[in-house]
């Protein structure tokens, strides 16, 4: 039988605990979603541990909850953040390559080989990363093309380039 001092540990141990879920997921705009959740229960717990601290009468087993839960969060938030670098670069580099092509073939291609077609406002997506997932999207117009690094709704990264001998932006 868990005595009374065990189960209060407990509820202090497991609930943030349960911050593990979403932050194990492996579709990036979910876990880029989930940051919010992140953000908005660590803030809280930071202000909770400020508030213990400010208040010595209270018993330290109250601290649990809120350290292990700004853990959590601080990590995970760290988690997407160094997840997007590879996506990033990965973007980065294939808007470098397209552009070359567009310039030698005075002409961008309409679809990336290798790449899922879609039949939208894209052409071609790619899902990139290494544990964490990230959708990366293609579209032209035969002169233009644009590469975006989709996080969520319709927040994402662009770069993009031309037939002409510019920079990819």
């Amino acid at each position: 039988m868990i005595s009374k001092q065990q189960s209060n540990i407990l509820f202090q141990i497991l609930p943030p605990l349960l911050l593990l879920w979403p932050a194990s997921t492996r579709h990036g705009p979910t876990l880029y979603l989930a940051g919010v959740l992140f953000f908005v229960i660590g803030l809280v717990s930071f202000i909770r541990i400020f508030y213990l601290l400010c208040h010595p009468d209270r018993p330290y087993k109250n601290l649990y909850r809120p350290s292990i839960a700004v853990t959590i969060c601080a990590l995970a938030i760290l988690h997407t953040n160094l997840s997007l670098i590879p996506a990033r670069d990965f973007a980065m580099q294939t808007t470098i390559a397209v552009q070359d092509r567009c310039v030698r073939q005075n002409s961008c291609p309409s679809e990336l080989s290798g790449w899922t077609p879609r039949h939208d406002l894209y052409s071609s997506q790619l899902q990139y990363g290494s544990w964490v997932q990230w959708p990366i999207l293609y579209r032209t117009d035969g002169k233009k093309f644009a590469v975006r690094l989709y996080k969520a709704l319709d927040v994402g990264e662009e770069w993009s380039g031309s037939i002409k001998r510019d920079a990819p932006n």
